[in-house]
């Protein structure tokens, strides 16, 4: 994991247009801390709840903490549903209810996003970096810090569903 790890941060510092695969939680945390640690205006994220072990992880956490501190950063969320119960005692709402003036919290009453019939969760930032996970079962991804191609065309389909969504009151 150590070399993974290691090449995840350096493609993230140097910015290289360069496709990581990643599966599993263990991955997707490394992914994640490094988005959120290079990111330096806004990031987008979709899930299905945000309650799971990953979004408990330390590194995870205290990643999205740092991005969140930084002056004229942006988090923007799109959950398939909003788990009130989960987020009411979660260590990543609390969070997020801490910085509440640069999050923005939606959910999709339920609904899934769909790209070929597979459903799909991602993030954006900075119109540039991606992670894009095609299995989310397995959490099989890639990952890139910077294609601002796909970003892009993520991030058209992030607002499209924005439109459709339920916007949830954080503080």
């Amino acid at each position: 994991m150590n070399r993974y790890r290691e090449a995840v941060d350096y493609y993230a510092s140097k910015g290289e247009n360069y496709v990581l695969f990643n599966s599993g939680d263990e991955h997707a945390s490394i992914i994640f801390e490094n988005i959120f640690r290079t990111a330096k205006e806004e990031i987008n994220i979709h899930a299905y709840d945000l309650c799971n072990d990953l979004t408990s992880k330390d590194g995870y956490l205290n990643s999205l903490e740092s991005f969140l501190k930084e002056d004229n950063t942006k988090l923007n969320i799109l959950l398939s549903t909003y788990n009130y119960e989960c987020a009411k005692n979660s260590k990543l709402f609390i969070l997020l209810r801490r910085f509440h003036d640069k999050v923005n919290l939606y959910h999709l009453n339920g609904a899934e996003i769909k790209v070929k019939e597979e459903v799909v969760h991602f993030c954006i930032a900075d119109n540039k970096m991606y992670r894009y996970e095609f299995d989310v079962t397995n959490r099989k991804a890639r990952c890139n810090f910077n294609e601002p191609e796909m970003s892009e065309r993520l991030k058209s389909l992030f607002d499209m569903k924005i439109k459709s969504s339920t916007r949830v009151e954080l503080n």
